[in-house]
């Protein structure tokens, strides 16, 4: 009898040998499996025009190119994983657009002179027949951005840049002085010398409060004149080089 127990006990035994064995090579539970996947959902690329996930993964846990919309409830996914990257993308190029309450401010200003995305290569390439130091930094990148900020196309900043001073040629006297205030805001740059961030948002706004109460019948341009400058013709100036640059931009190319 104490032999049987004792050859009953070294049978149990190895049981529960083989039993931590196969527990050790069983697949990982569910919850594990969203463990490494949220690291594959961070590691996964995105799409930035479309600001959304362009990846998939699939039973194996391998990243596949697809797009957000193909991703379905068969897929081994992470969802809150997904939605986090996603919407963190969302914030991000959130900031490279038009605010609502810019676009607020500015409605009563037409299409054409409100925010568009431009080809920088051609208007750099513009400039640099002007042989224009606007063209460099910090002055270029500047004033796109202001002008986004406040929802003002930027080709109109420039016209009015090239109106004011020539666009600021790199060879003129001063011309590092002249580049902080290219649109002579408060009289002129010589009166007012700050960066050109600070008289870049001050044209802005000076566009933005010249420009309200126009007639329908009166152009956006000589209504803006009426204040902006002593200079009758400084709207027809400014429309031919806006004129100019918005044709050269489009056989930039061609």
């Amino acid at each position: 009898m104490k032999k049987n127990n004792r050859s009953f006990i070294s049978y149990l035994a190895v049981f529960f040998i083989i039993l931590q064995l196969v527990s050790q090579i069983t697949p990982q539970n569910h919850s594990s499996q969203h463990i490494n996947i949220s690291k594959l959902v961070m590691a996964s690329n995105f799409n930035s025009s479309n600001i959304n996930l362009s990846s998939t993964i699939n039973e194996d846990n391998i990243i596949q190119q697809g797009s957000y919309t193909e991703i379905n409830s068969d897929n081994n996914i992470n969802y809150y994983g997904l939605r986090k990257c996603n919407s963190t993308l969302n914030e991000f190029y959130s900031k490279s657009s038009v605010s609502e309450n810019a676009k607020l401010l500015t409605e009563h200003l037409p299409d054409s002179f409100q925010y568009k995305v431009v080809n920088e290569d051609a208007l750099k390439a513009y400039l640099e027949t002007r042989s224009s130091l606007l063209m460099k930094e910090p002055y270029f990148t500047s004033i796109i951005n202001v002008a986004r900020d406040f929802n003002i196309n930027p080709v109109l900043l420039f016209a009015i840049t090239g109106q004011e001073q020539g666009f600021v040629p790199t060879n003129q006297d001063g011309a590092a002085q002249i580049a902080n205030n290219p649109y002579n805001v408060f009289c002129s740059w010589q009166d007012y010398n700050t960066d050109i961030i600070d008289s870049s948002q001050i044209a802005c706004r000076t566009i933005i409060s010249l420009s309200k109460g126009k007639p329908d019948n009166v152009d956006t341009l000589v209504w803006i004149n009426r204040k902006y400058s002593a200079d009758q013709n400084w709207n027809n100036g400014v429309r031919t080089l806006y004129n100019d640059i918005n044709t050269f931009i489009d056989n930039y190319n061609k």
